[in-house]
């Protein structure tokens, strides 16, 4: 029997799981599947807040598998309603262990972690030759229009409650939401049921992970401009950052085009020494960002987490921090560049790992080892 495969894949930002699906697509096509890409409608495409959170490969007439195979880009609070449409069925996969046990909990649903691959561009170069010492694919957004879209439209008591966790948060630097929210009502002495949490969740998180994402991101990206670190960046509203800075500041900005595709990221990645990965709301899993990097030869800095940690620190392919203690990067980085043996032997093995782990063949192969196993 002919092996079939039809995807459901949605745009998504700068169009990047357009692309993921098409190179996986690409992949299988090479190996004997007749392959259909749709995009999807705009409903199954994004949730409420016009986040991108999933796509969908839907298997028919295909030996050994019998379900949809969802992947899903975004954690609990970015599903919206996508969370409830989840069916016992299908066979999920995340790149968060957070979503995993999320689901587990909410759902009862099985589901499995699975990184994204990374893509090697053709125009990768040597050290000696790498033109961009700090390189960072994202965009500069606002903290402050999150804060006040909290302030200003969230009903009364769900506003209260945003604004509490989001200080507990801020204190004790744990990012992590449904910790957030748990300890400030748990401080306030206010009762609540799992159903209450995760309902809340579902519904309002996303402002207050949005927030943070912002703020961080922003936050540290200024810090190390101020302390003459070079960065590029590609992505929008860089403008209103330059802005913002002194003049003596705004030298070591350099701002490439806004919509660049992934292709031009990776291509940029293999002309880079360092790449920054700020996300704040992958709490135990790995943005796609550094096995990106790894596969171009760019040493990935990271906020760390169990994950990471796990997977890649004894491997010393990336360089971790804490957001508590992110004032020490400036110095780390600086001594990164300046050693070119450390940086070429730690690039090399970063090369390798993403080419035996993170390949488009190790990620179809893991979801068909899974499917086996069920």
């Amino acid at each position: 029997m002919e092996n079939k495969l039809c995807m459901m894949v949605p745009q998504g930002s700068y169009g990047v799981m357009k692309f993921y699906g098409q190179e996986l697509g690409t992949y299988l096509k090479k190996n004997q599947w007749d392959v259909t890409i749709n995009k999807c409608i705009q409903k199954d495409e994004t949730n409420e807040s016009g986040k991108h959170v999933s796509f969908s490969v839907d298997l028919e007439g295909v030996d050994n598998f019998g379900k949809r195979i969802v992947y899903l880009w975004s954690s609990p609070s970015s599903l919206g309603a996508k969370i409830k449409e989840l069916k016992e069925s299908d066979f999920i996969f995340v790149r968060d262990q957070e979503t995993k046990n999320y689901l587990e909990k909410r759902m009862n649903l099985s589901a499995h972690m699975l990184p994204f691959f990374g893509i090697a561009s053709k125009k990768k170069k040597v050290f000696s030759k790498r033109r961009i010492p700090v390189f960072f694919p994202g965009s500069y957004l606002d903290e402050n229009a999150s804060l006040n879209g909290i302030k200003e439209v969230y009903p009364e008591v769900i506003r209260e409650i945003a604004l509490g966790c989001m200080n507990w948060m801020e204190k004790e630097k744990n990012f992590h939401l449904e910790t957030g929210i748990r300890s400030y009502l748990s401080q306030e002495g206010i009762d609540y049921s799992d159903d209450m949490i995760y309902s809340y969740i579902e519904e309002y998180g996303f402002g207050i992970e949005d927030y943070f994402r912002r703020k961080l991101r922003n936050q540290l990206i200024e810090f190390l401009l101020k302390n003459q670190i070079s960065i590029h960046v590609c992505g929008v509203n860089w403008n209103v950052l330059q802005k913002k800075l002194a003049i003596q500041e705004q030298k070591f900005l350099y701002v490439h085009e806004q919509n660049l595709s992934p292709k031009a990221v990776a291509d940029i990645m293999g002309d880079s020494k360092v790449v920054l990965n700020l996300s704040t709301n992958l709490y135990e899993g790995m943005h796609e960002r550094i096995s990106m990097a790894m596969m171009n030869g760019a040493i990935c800095v990271t906020a760390q987490n169990e994950y990471v940690m796990e997977e890649l620190k004894n491997q010393d392919v990336v360089e971790l921090f804490s957001w508590g203690q992110y004032k020490n990067l400036p110095g780390r980085i600086r001594k990164l560049l300046q050693n070119e043996d450390e940086w070429t032997k730690r690039s090399n093995q970063a090369v390798q790992l993403a080419s035996e782990k993170y390949t488009v063949g190790e990620f179809w192969n893991h979801i068909c080892e899974w499917n086996e196993g069920e």
